[in-house]
């Protein structure tokens, strides 16, 4: 127990850092950019942007007024200098550095990755396949990264007979990468290297690498096949996606007997393949692509499997004859079900894996392939997430696959076919210390204001009283039929043990629930993401968990749309809000073709160059419905060299913020000149990105530090 004059001295600490920040906050006036009113047209109506002259990178006020932005947070946030480190050694107490993730089979040899004490980056490691013999360190991405600001790695291959290493990259945070190759017998980097690659894949014949070109709208639109040694002039062309809305993303299957080409958008995909060992042969179409229809594809023994929505938003899967591929001709293996999802399958020379979502939860179905007989593998806590970990072996006898929840830290299993049986190949350490027993987890369902109920799972520290005390941290995605996971996530330890709650809102737009879920919260449903949303918010203000002077949210990219949706809406429900790269210049972007992603996104939202669109787009659009009234704390943070959500979004979105709010509340706007969409690179600047935010929520919410 603390004794008094400890906690005095606690409290007066609190005071004192909350006092210099409201008046450093108070006294200090935040920029405020340039009014420049410029007029766009559509539909006989014409919109007056005042800040539409951030969109020119190169212009040096531009320059000047987002570095005034950075200064500006470095002298408000300088008061919380102490708590920051504190909250960054905390979190850095989370992680075990000197670690490494269980190893996989592929061919002869074991593959891990594994980080050193006090290095920022992983290294890629194999051995001979045996835990005991020499370790072979492929690539240390530390020494790839030490000359850089930013660095950040992207794809990685092996080719098929194991000497040779292609690796992605990228120092600018563009996602345009660069490609290298080095062979493992040597060490030594091969002379072919090419510049604005999107992905890489290796043909059976070790001798040649088929990639993808990023054009520019960063988008893959070219496929060409290259021969090692060759010049890269002379690469022979393969594809090229003249659809703006598709991009093209090659892989191997894992028996490696075909090339597969996936070529789609946002929600519509068709497949090209070839033999794996006769790269030069001209690709041959599966299916056609019909708008809508997605799948995916393996191969085994002759049959391609495939997975699709067409019969059913919950996806069937069948097979049909390789060599002739006839839907009319499909043999259905498991077919729809209203309440199971296939969320994915896993093909092995003898079985096949599906991983399936039951009522949002998942499930293992195990089926041995020459008999038809099938298992499942549950799980035991009321909410979890189930993900298959690194499966390349075709002829493996096991599944590997990973479990966590919301006071369960990762957990590797293998589960052996044969036996039924699983073995723990590690858990995830937390050398700080975490105690699961301490903490309650929970999944409810609540109605949103059409009735629809909507899952959240949150968790809190026992012994919690619902009196409206709890800070609380509301989280959410919402688009694009992804998930967020009700998994365990360390760094929210820190708030976890100051009394937070953290919560995850599975609202409609999102996968949680299976395509029918993503169908209700896209196009002209959207607005069911945000009112699911606040109605999550409304349920636990009303429940006595938090109350709105304790409640931050916080959203990333489309998770942004949501949250600046959501404050124009109901600004009065929340205090704090977290913007990582939010797109919130909606209309301005879809009614500009010649802008990256703006074709693909006309599939999810709909497009404004048609009347019912731009008017339903209108309605939610953020930067649109900015109005004179009172807006939540926010911490917003844009990339420079984002490609999918452009800096100019956050910093027309905070100009306008602060011309029209009517309160005293801080907004915050940090531009990070050196990345793009994925943010800081390195685990150290991760993390202290990570404490400066967390001490502007602590601050905002008048938490106890």
């Amino acid at each position: 127990m603390k004794k008094v004059s400890e906690l005095s001295r606690s409290a007066h600490q609190k005071s004192s850092i909350a006092a210099e920040w409201l008046r450093k906050s108070n006294d200090t006036p935040p920029p405020k950019a340039e009014v420049i009113l410029h007029a766009d047209q559509a539909h006989g109506e014409v919109r007056l942007d005042p800040y539409q002259w951030l969109r020119d990178k190169e212009n040096p006020a531009v320059h000047e007024y987002l570095q005034q932005e950075n200064e500006y947070v470095d002298l408000l946030m300088s008061t919380t200098t102490d708590l920051q480190d504190q909250l960054y050694s905390e979190l850095m107490g989370t992680i075990k550095e000197d670690d490494s993730e269980p190893a996989f089979v592929k061919g002869p040899y074991l593959y891990y990755e594994r980080r050193e004490q006090g290095k920022d980056y992983i290294l890629f490691c194999r051995k001979k396949n045996d835990p005991d013999a020499p370790e072979e360190v492929m690539l240390d991405v530390n020494r790839l990264a030490a000359d850089h600001e930013h660095f950040r790695l992207g794809q990685i291959s092996i080719s098929p007979d194991h000497s040779l290493l292609s690796y992605l990259f990228d120092t600018k945070g563009s996602e345009c990468y660069s490609l290298r190759i080095i062979d493992l017998q040597t060490g030594e980097e091969l002379d072919d290297r090419i510049e604005n690659v999107g992905s890489v894949i290796w043909s059976t014949t070790n001798d040649t690498i088929l990639y993808t070109l990023v054009d520019s709208s960063y988008r893959s639109s070219k496929l060409f096949s290259h021969r090692l040694g060759s010049s890269c002039e002379n690469d022979r062309f393969v594809l090229h996606e003249q659809d703006e809305a598709y991009h093209i993303r090659p892989r191997l299957s894992k028996d490696e007997k075909y090339i597969l080409i996936d070529i789609g958008d946002i929600d519509s995909v068709e497949y090209h393949y070839l033999k794996a060992d006769c790269p030069t042969d001209p690709v041959q179409l599966l299916f056609p692509r019909c708008e809508g229809i997605e799948y995916t594809i393996e191969h085994r023994n002759g049959q391609f499997y495939v997975l699709s929505n067409e019969w059913d938003p919950n996806m069937d899967l069948f097979t049909v004859d390789a060599d002739h591929p006839d839907k009319k001709a499909r043999q259905v293996i498991i077919a729809n079900d209203p309440g199971i999802v296939i969320e994915s399958f896993h093909l092995f020379k003898e079985h096949l894996v599906c991983i399936m979502k039951v009522n949002g939860l998942h499930e293992i179905w195990i089926t041995t392939i020459s008999t038809g007989e099938r298992h499942v593998v549950t799980m035991e806590e009321e909410d979890y997430v189930v993900v298959p970990y690194i499966n390349r072996e075709f002829n493996a006898e096991s599944f590997l696959y990973k479990y966590s929840s919301l006071t369960t830290p990762w957990i590797y299993f293998n589960y052996h076919f044969g036996t039924r049986t699983r073995t723990v190949l590690k858990r995830q350490e937390i050398p700080s210390g975490f105690n699961p027993a301490a903490f309650q987890a929970q999944r409810v369902w609540l109605p949103a204001e059409d009735g629809v109920e909507v899952p959240v799972s949150f968790v809190y520290k026992k012994g919690m009283e619902k009196d409206g005390s709890n800070p609380m941290m509301l989280w959410a995605y919402g688009a694009y039929g992804a998930s967020l996971p009700a998994r365990f996530f360390s760094q929210f330890i820190c708030l976890l043990n100051r009394g937070f709650i953290f919560a995850i809102a599975h609202i409609r737009g999102g996968g949680y629930l299976g395509n029918r879920w993503y169908e209700q919260g896209k196009m002209l449903n959207k607005k069911n993401s945000f009112v699911d949303f606040i109605s999550c918010a409304e349920y636990f203000i009303q429940e006595g968990y938090t109350s709105p002077a304790k409640l931050a949210i916080v959203g990333q990219s489309a998770g942004g749309l949501l949250v600046g949706a959501v404050c124009n809406m109901r600004p009065d429900l929340f205090q704090t809000v977290l913007a990582h790269v939010p797109w919130v210049d909606l209309l301005n972007d879809l009614l500009d073709p010649d802008l990256p992603q703006s074709a693909s996104e006309w599939n999810h939202l709909g497009n404004p160059q048609e009347k019912e669109y731009y008017d339903y787009i209108k309605s939610y659009s953020p930067y649109d419905n900015v109005v004179s009234q009172r807006y939540p704390n926010m911490y917003i943070r844009a990339g420079f060299n984002d490609s999918r959500v452009f800096y100019w979004e956050t910093a027309k979105w905070v100009a306008k913020l602060r011309a029209l709010k009517t309160d005293d509340n801080v907004i915050l706007l940090s531009t990070d000149f050196g990345s793009g969409h994925l943010g800081k690179s390195g685990q150290t600047n991760v993390y202290k990105q990570l404490a400066k935010e967390f001490a502007f929520i602590l601050m905002t919410l008048q938490v106890d530090v």
